[in-house]
């Protein structure tokens, strides 16, 4: 049976809500204060989510069982972000490679950035769309680019 194209619209409504509302009852399980989760966003492992802080679509958070990701207060993740505390090395197959990701406060990161183990971004950071981030990142720095290069200091 095919529906009606208002009612079809109404349906996919429905169903965005209900996604919207299972997302804000996972923020609430996990104790994050304020969090905006969209939909089919993935937190696997040790997370901890300043409050307010807006995660974008598609985007994963995953650690591993000795390490953690820590996200700021008041921080903004486009669509598809991807942050991982844990990573295979070359030399050792079977042991991964952890390290935590710290994220300060009033960063935005834009879509599809990659941020590998161990690192640090400071606070203020802006982190251009498809970067991948590879060191540490000092405070008010705008980077960009595959790996992360400093492009200019926010004001």
């Amino acid at each position: 049976m095919k529906l009606p194209y208002p009612l079809a619209l109404f349906v996919l409504y429905i169903i965005k809500l209900s996604k919207q509302a299972r997302m804000s009852q996972v923020a609430r399980k996990y104790g994050f204060v304020g969090v905006n989760l969209q939909v089919d966003v993935v937190i696997h492992g040790n997370e901890q989510i300043g409050e307010h802080s807006y995660i974008g679509k598609d985007c994963i958070l995953t650690s591993g069982p000795a390490s953690k990701v820590v996200l700021g207060r008041y921080c903004s993740l486009g669509h598809a972000v991807f942050i991982s505390s844990l990573t295979h090395t070359t030399e050792n197959k079977r042991r991964p490679k952890e390290g935590d990701v710290i994220i300060g406060d009033f960063v935005w990161l834009g879509s599809n950035v990659v941020i590998t183990p161990g690192h640090r971004i400071g606070n203020g950071v802006v982190v251009g769309a498809n970067s991948v981030v590879t060191h540490n990142i000092p405070d008010n720095w705008v980077v960009g680019g595959v790996p992360a290069r400093f492009i200019k200091m926010r004001s």
